[in-house]
């Protein structure tokens, strides 16, 4: 892929924009052996030269300008851009400074600065092809590829021969999931880098970047012609398949590879694939036979352990994770996945005493929060240090409307049978949570518990219906619709409400705890 190091370094070639200041003549010939030295890349030597310029004369921006290109050329990025400032402070119609500062921003990874510097040099020059191509770049780091590609295609028709602004424009059109103009640009691409491997690899590894995986299978399966026997070539090859959704193509890459060598990262992702394909025996085995091959790998141990607890046997599971927090003990998933299972196992004192402790080991982690405040109802005597790590975290994580939610029902929990003040730092909670995430259906869900502690029907309705339509098959939802109606004077509603409830009593809740213990529990590959 090209980095930003390649694309900021082009930027700093000096260009004839520079306005020439009216210093002495030592001064000017300092600057001239400067600009000399750093086209030879002597950039130690530059700024030697640039700092006897300022000896002679501090507001030099000229030499200022030059002080800053030789620090960004030796990677001092921040004494870079300290010089580029302060020049642009004494003279603000400097276009290779503001080139130069936006090369530093988009190194710093500043991409928003150096959009402002780019567009600084292409109002007076809008023809300027280094500033167009960093405006592109700097707008396609900030996720805003449809405003990158006007400045990237028009540096391309000015120089059609450079593959490294093509290649911008090919990552444009990924981003906007133009993957016909990625293709036909991509093919493009190839064709100028026929003969070259290394080129072809790093638009592979875009296109993977990207998530353009249908693209990626063939661009390996083409690296594979001219490198067939490549581990790597032939592992990536599968790889882009599974992440693609061909998973039968994957088992079958995966399977040839095996016949030829037992590898532990291929068993595991065979795991994950056959997971995929509902193949749950055989997803098991091969994540068994990961860790038998490397059971130093807390990935491995991880991936066996949830598999286990999904669709096996959670005694199992438990015996699984407690080997891996022995082996791992700094691991916070292993430990999220050992309170998660004596929940599921119903050993609520264990749940919640490994989760506090994960807690300690993770404070800033919002599953195991989630964890936590599943576990908080069967927590018992642990009840009070849950709430406290809660009223920790909030404060914390002011943003994070699962724990501000917790916090609320921990809250309203210990006030059912209370009115009054005492439910208002509840109602509080429980309002921030659906005000950071309005389709929190269960934080709905007990703002309708607390309203009708309240007495507020409309208020309750309210919630009530809102949770129907974030989720559709909450029994609990219509069951408590029932009774509103009812006061309401609605009874043909209240008649519909409790059909529903008894058409989904039976159904499998999704966001019971234990659906949700399991959900947290099952990682990206289930």
């Amino acid at each position: 892929m090209y980095t930003v190091l390649l694309l900021a370094s082009s930027l700093l070639v000096p260009n004839p924009y520079f306005q020439a200041s009216s210093n002495t003549l030592a001064v000017r010939e300092l600057c001239n052996e400067a600009r000399r030295q750093l086209n030879e890349q002597n950039y130690s030597e530059a700024r030697e030269t640039a700092s006897k310029a300022l000896k002679i004369d501090a507001q030099s921006a000229e030499a200022l300008t030059l002080l800053g290109q030789s620090e960004f050329a030796l990677g001092n990025l921040t004494s870079a851009e300290h010089h580029l400032t302060e020049a642009l402070r004494i003279d603000s119609t400097l276009t290779e400074t503001h080139r130069a500062l936006g090369a530093t921003f988009l190194r710093q990874g500043q991409f928003n600065e150096a959009q402002r510097q780019f567009e600084a040099v292409l109002r007076s020059h809008p023809d300027d092809i280094s500033s167009l191509y960093g405006l592109g770049f700097s707008l396609l780091s900030q996720d805003k590829p449809s405003q990158a590609l006007k400045p990237l295609t028009q540096a391309y028709h000015m120089n059609p021969s450079d593959s490294e602004i093509l290649t911008g424009v090919m990552q444009a059109y990924l981003k906007l999931g133009q993957l016909d103009q990625a293709r036909s640009v991509l093919n493009q691409l190839n064709r100028r880098f026929a003969n070259d491997y290394a080129q072809q690899m790093q638009l592979a590894e875009i296109l993977v970047n990207e998530g353009a995986y249908i693209l990626a299978i063939v661009q390996f399966q083409n690296l594979l012609k001219l490198s067939p026997d490549s581990y790597e070539l032939n592992y990536d090859l599968a790889l882009a398949y599974h992440r693609a959704g061909k998973e039968d193509e994957a088992a079958a890459q995966i399977h040839r590879m095996l016949s030829q060598q037992e590898r532990a990262e291929l068993e595991n992702l065979l795991g994950e694939v056959e997971e995929k394909r509902n193949n749950y025996v055989q997803a098991l085995a091969a994540y068994r036979k990961a860790v038998e091959l490397q059971p130093k790998s807390e990935e491995y141990q991880l991936d066996y352990a949830t598999e286990l607890n999904q669709h096996w046997n959670p005694t199992e599971a438990l015996r699984a994770f407690s080997a891996g927090v022995k082996t791992f003990p700094s691991s916070v998933t292993l430990w999220m996945g050992l309170g998660g299972t004596y929940y599921l196992l119903g050993k609520y004192s264990e749940a919640s005493e490994t989760l506090l402790h994960t807690s300690e080991m993770a404070p800033d982690n919002p599953n195991v929060y989630a964890l936590l405040g599943l576990a908080y109802d069967a927590a018992g005597p642990l009840q009070k240090a849950i709430e406290q790590r809660f009223v920790d975290y909030v404060k914390a994580h002011p943003s994070d409307a699962l724990g501000h939610y917790f916090y609320g029902k921990i809250l309203l929990d210990q006030n059912q049978h209370k009115a009054g003040t005492s439910l208002d730092q509840a109602q509080q909670e429980l309002s921030r949570a659906v005000e950071l995430n309005p389709k929190l259906s269960q934080a709905h869900l007990d703002l309708a518990k607390l309203f009708q502690m309240r007495d507020d029907t409309t208020a309750v309705r309210t919630q009530l219906e809102t949770v129907i339509k974030l989720n559709p098959e909450s029994s609990d939802a219509y069951y408590r619709l029932i009774p509103v109606y009812r006061k309401l004077g609605e009874p043909e509603k209240a008649a519909i409400a409790a059909e529903k409830f008894r058409q989904l009593k039976d159904t499998k809740n999704e966001s019971a705890p234990r659906e949700q213990v399991k959900k947290l529990l099952s990682g990206p590959n289930q």
